[in-house]
């Protein structure tokens, strides 16, 4: 008898843990990560500071915290998407980040992600712009009220 209380314990636990991750929570941190990816590699190629940034933002922010390892993961899959043609990564990762537009509270936390890597080394360069204007018009927000 014990042992079926502890497996439907087990089991209503597990239902909660899913349950409290909705699928737009994904669509926001598969957007961060891409808007985060994008800008990285503006330039070309994603810089070590780049990396760093992206790295402590996945590692502290609460609201990625549900999704363990998954937004490092798919960081090192969105680079290598990026390595292999930065155009079509380039159009890959601008369709997840489409996927938060209408969500003006997550749209922002999209695009401040972006603008917190370009400014990780205390420069937003011209590439890093253009790409930070386009993430902002897809979202539908104005960047230089973010910036």
């Amino acid at each position: 008898m014990l042992g079926n209380i502890l497996n439907r314990l087990k089991g209503t636990a597990g239902s909660l843990a899913t349950s409290a991750l909705s699928s737009s929570d994904k669509d926001v941190m598969e957007a961060m990560v891409a808007a985060a990816t994008i800008t990285a590699f503006a330039d070309g190629d994603c810089s070590d500071e780049e990396v760093t940034v992206i790295t402590n933002i996945l590692d502290t922010s609460d609201q990625l915290e549900a999704f363990g390892d998954e937004p490092a993961e798919l960081f090192e899959k969105y680079c290598k998407t990026m390595e292999a043609s930065a155009r079509m990564g380039k159009n890959k990762l601008m369709k997840e980040i489409k996927d938060v537009v209408g969500d003006e509270e997550n749209a922002i936390r999209v695009l401040i992600m972006a603008i917190e890597v370009a400014d990780s080394d205390n420069n937003i360069d011209e590439d890093e712009m253009k790409v930070l204007k386009a993430i902002a018009t897809t979202l539908n927000l104005n960047l230089n009220d973010h910036i």
